[in-house]
């Protein structure tokens, strides 16, 4: 029996007849965790095998959602209506998108960290000429080890497969001109969607993100969302390029610092082993110490009324040092 979901409040869900007992709050309609995994359930068998198909291909890609199993997820209300679907249990990876996760991770170093996984996994999608069609913070998901996980593959799209036989629904605010305009899906759309995310995470730290990002970081994020579409990078790939030259040019920079920078550093040594040089100090003291104590006592009486010679003095303590080598 298929009921009206949005008229009434679902308590009560199983995975292929087993009960789900440690479950959060459901993601939409449909969706809902059992502990380390992710139970997703789907309107009907198109939309169920079209997902199913993607993941598969994409099964071997370290940056997209693990599929576990497939079956039957069922939906049980406070009255008993029931709602049987069919579903895909996926590896529960988190509950923290990647604008969420930039809220404690927003420096530069973070963020190009974060970007250049995420980019290797699209770059991946596109070689199996796949396009997401969804690139939007919801879609994805930061582990606690900063890797991104893409999720949510029901409107992707294979790039030779025609727009019409797949939904392109509309994300404010990450989607290209013109796919809202004219409905066209490419690897261009995914490019400006990717550096719509990019700057969304840099204002995490403050709305004027030009303050704390280097020009170049800037450069690429501004060069993905170019209202033109052949004013974007092409590729993934050309963007990858461009991310880790920046990484280059900054690896340089630090080598190459000004004295200032240098004495900063030299300031954070001394203060990360600041007991050992206390240690080194005080040692120092003692053994000096001890060379004048031994050196007074190996050296000839003085008689009073001696007036000091500093010649002559110097002779004798040198002629005392050889006599004690001797």
């Amino acid at each position: 029996v298929i009921i009206d979901e949005s008229r009434i409040e679902m308590n009560e869900y199983f995975f292929n007849g087993v009960k789900v007992r440690n479950y959060s709050e459901p993601k939409g309609k449909h969706s809902f965790r059992d502990g380390k995994y992710w139970v997703k359930v789907f309107p009907d068998e198109k939309s169920f095998t079209h997902e199913l198909t993607l993941l598969e291909t994409l099964s071997a890609c370290s940056g997209v959602v693990s599929v576990i199993d497939t079956g039957q997820g069922k939906i049980v209300s406070e009255d008993g209506g029931t709602c049987c679907l069919p579903a895909i249990k996926e590896l529960y990876v988190s509950e923290r998108n990647i604008s969420q996760y930039c809220t404690k991770h927003y420096n530069e170093d973070e963020i190009s960290k974060l970007v250049l996984r995420l980019v290797k996994t699209l770059m991946e999608l596109e070689e199996r000429g796949i396009l997401h069609n969804d690139i939007k913070p919801d879609n994805i998901l930061v582990t606690d080890d900063g890797h991104p996980i893409l999720i949510d593959f029901n409107i992707s799209k294979k790039i030779d497969e025609p727009v019409k036989d797949v939904h392109t629904k509309k994300t404010e605010s990450y989607v290209a001109p013109e796919k809202e305009g004219k409905g066209i899906v490419s690897i261009l759309t995914e490019i400006y969607s990717l550096g719509c995310i990019i700057k969304k995470c840099m204002t995490q730290r403050s709305p004027e993100y030009k303050d704390h990002y280097s020009q170049g970081f800037i450069a690429i994020a501004n060069k993905c969302t170019e209202i033109d579409p052949c004013a974007r990078y092409q590729s993934f790939g050309d963007m990858e390029k461009d991310l880790l030259q920046l990484s280059t040019v900054k690896s340089q920079e630090v080598d190459v610092a000004s004295p200032v920078e240098r004495k900063w550093s030299i300031r954070k040594v001394i203060m990360k082993y600041s007991s050992v040089l206390t240690v080194l100090f005080y040692a120092c003291g003692l053994i000096f110490t001890l060379m004048a104590f031994f050196m007074v006592i190996a050296s000839p009486d003085v008689e009073a009324g001696y007036v000091p010679d500093l010649k002559a003095d110097l002779n004798v303590l040198f002629d005392t040092i050889k006599n004690i080598k001797q």
